[in-house]
């Protein structure tokens, strides 16, 4: 049973808690709910909050309401999936240069303050924008969504290392989930940190959760599996912030015999899709709080298994709405999941376009290549695979020196099996690669045509 914190003197069971850790659980409840809905029940209640959003854009956005207007709604006339498709689609470069315009000066009052938030622009364009004190209460809850999905224990140590934060510890887990819960302690590392020193943290910690970057839980586990570290008290590994390579529930397993879950988000919307806490690999999109549309290049629906371009909308955002926004990632559409939940299915994160691989003759693709296949020819740190030319690689180590040009030759010509196709490989080699400022690490980069 979840410990509930109560606030009231003298009472410690049933729990009385505070007025924004029992809002936070009416949400939760209703959450339980839905999520068991049938897929066209939650689409019209997407739609049903969407009509609410219009009429005040209408009435309260210049810019939206030239959107509105394009796609023929008016007042009144209730959204579906074919008008809702009408609307422009939102471009990045759009809201960079009319980022004034999208905000909505006379947001209502009772969804709080304006909340700022800035993306890192991995694609060289970062963007800012506003969400407010409700969209962020709708954040929390989808964060305590996960702890409860994965069935994790709040009274154990949660520990996270990660960008752009203070290394320090915490009584609790959090404003969220101290809210309602009695949880344990955390404890927080800054990911600039050297991945030996984080493995020492680890071990001092002894923390029962983990949170990071996929890239630097690869090197925290190659390098606990070199040094033989181990992490006795740790229950689950869970990542964020960037794609999630084929390979790492694989290693997590073999070198720490320990399960993984994953979250794909953003710093404009929070939590996008959580992963199913019945079939790990599959991801539910947060659908109570976004509108997300996997689309092709032409901008029509991608069928199930069919990847395209991802648009999401805020349901909740009066501030500063985005509305079919193209947040610049591809998605492979997923089928109904076999645990029954009607949250629509994300059955894989692809990835942006720059990290595809071109290849002759017009082909492209997503490469997804196991690094312990590689691994027997060369050990390394770590890999990055930039793609110069159409068959041109640089294939970037950090290791502690050079292959002999034999291994070099071995490893082109299992790379060229696993990317199939024909490359002229280069290497260079350096002591260290770290990932951008908000975490994310790309081991495969094109700067062919349109992936620049």
């Amino acid at each position: 049973m979840l410990p509930f914190r109560s606030t009231v003197a003298g009472i410690a069971w049933p729990a009385i808690v505070s007025t924004p850790g029992a809002t936070l659980l009416a949400l939760l409840f209703q959450l339980e709910q839905s999520q068991w809905l049938a897929p066209a029940e939650l689409a019209e209640r997407q739609f049903r909050q969407l009509d609410v959003l219009a009429e005040f854009l209408w009435q309260n956005s210049p810019f939206y309401r030239e959107c509105l207007s394009a796609a023929a709604w008016i007042p009144g006339r209730r959204f579906d999936a074919a008008l809702w498709r009408e609307l422009p689609i939102l471009k990045r470069a759009t809201l960079q240069s009319c980022r004034t315009r999208l905000i909505v000066e006379n947001s209502p009052k009772a969804h709080g303050r304006p909340v700022e938030y800035a993306t890192t622009g991995s694609l060289g364009m970062p963007v800012r924008g506003l969400g407010n004190e409700l969209t962020s209460f709708f954040a929390s809850a989808l964060i305590a969504r996960n702890h409860l999905w994965q069935r994790r224990d709040l009274s154990g140590k949660f520990a996270a290392i990660r960008s752009k934060v203070e290394s320090r510890s915490h009584a609790d887990w959090g404003r969220v989930e101290s809210a309602c819960f009695v949880t344990g302690p955390a404890a927080v590392l800054n990911s600039s940190v050297e991945v030996d020193s984080q493995l020492d943290w680890l071990q001092g910690e002894a923390p029962d959760y983990l949170l990071t970057h996929p890239v630097n839980l690869r090197s925290l586990l190659i390098r606990a599996r070199e040094r033989a570290v181990r992490v006795p008290s740790l229950r689950e590994l869970s990542t964020f912030g960037a794609m999630l390579p084929v390979d790492l529930r694989a290693l997590a397993r073999e070198v720490w015999q320990l399960p993984m879950s994953d979250i794909y988000s953003s710093e404009e919307f929070g939590n996008i899709a959580l992963q199913c806490p019945e079939n790990p690999g599959t991801y539910h999109v947060q659908a109570e709080n976004l509108l997300v549309e996997i689309v092709d290049e032409n901008g029509a629906p991608c069928a199930a298994g069919e990847i395209g371009r991802v648009l999401v909308s805020t349901l909740h955002n009066f501030t500063m709405p985005l509305l079919r926004y193209e947040i610049g990632d591809y998605a492979q559409a997923g089928a109904p999941c076999t645990c029954g939940r009607g949250l629509p299915v994300l059955a894989r994160i692809a990835g942006r376009r720059r990290n595809m691989l071109r290849l002759s003759g017009g082909r492209s693709y997503w490469p997804s290549f196991p690094y312990e296949a590689i691994r027997p020819i060369a050990e390394f740190r770590q890999i990055q695979i930039i793609q110069h030319e159409v068959d041109t690689l640089e294939v970037r180590l950090v290791r502690a020196e050079p292959l002999s040009r034999e291994t070099e030759q071995l490893l082109s010509a299992k790379l060229c099996e696993v990317l199939h196709g024909q490359f002229s490989i280069r290497y260079s080699y350096t002591e260290s690669m770290m990932p951008a400022s908000g975490g994310k690490f790309e081991d495969f980069i094109s700067l062919v045509g349109a992936g620049i």
